[in-house]
């Protein structure tokens, strides 16, 4: 005896969104890239944004350092313990980066984009203390219209 049609139906509706579901989980750790385990959901204006926060000493030194790529919706985010006047390099990068310098309040007060690996041996800071660096793709200050007084929400 063969099950009604409508239940054929429904076990291959629950199957098609069972496989999406996967499919979309894997899609989005993509997106993610290969975060560390401790990464976070952020909004800057109005982009949406996920960031790898570091806080240990050693993995803000070697930040992005020897990495291919950086997801296009990705970011790195800096966390100090308090504000600070921190100096940054681009030491063994595959690409440019923009840095976006935040206040205690995780508001931006400076921006310095396209930094290249070429620049290197050059140090960059804000010029003022911070407490939070997010590092993007180089170009996504200029595409996504980041500007000095936004604030970060994560």
């Amino acid at each position: 005896m063969s099950a009604p049609k409508h239940i054929l139906a429904l076990g291959f509706l629950v199957l098609a969104v069972l496989t999406f579901s996967r499919n979309a989980e894997s899609f989005v750790n993509t997106i993610k890239g290969n975060l560390s385990p401790y990464q976070t959901s952020a909004t800057l204006g109005r982009t949406h944004l996920w960031l790898e926060v570091v806080t240990k000493t050693t993995d803000q030194e070697r930040g992005l350092s020897g990495r291919d790529i950086l997801p296009a919706e990705a970011g790195m985010l800096f966390v100090f313990n308090r504000p600070t006047v921190p100096a940054f390099w681009m030491k063994e990068m595959s690409f440019p980066l923009d840095l976006i310098w935040l206040d205690a309040n995780r508001r931006v007060v400076s921006i310095s984009p396209n930094l290249g690996p070429e620049t290197y041996p050059q140090t960059f800071s804000p010029g003022q203390k911070i407490q939070y660096v997010l590092e993007l793709n180089a170009g996504s200050v200029a595409k996504n219209h980041f500007a000095i007084g936004d604030k970060l929400r994560y």
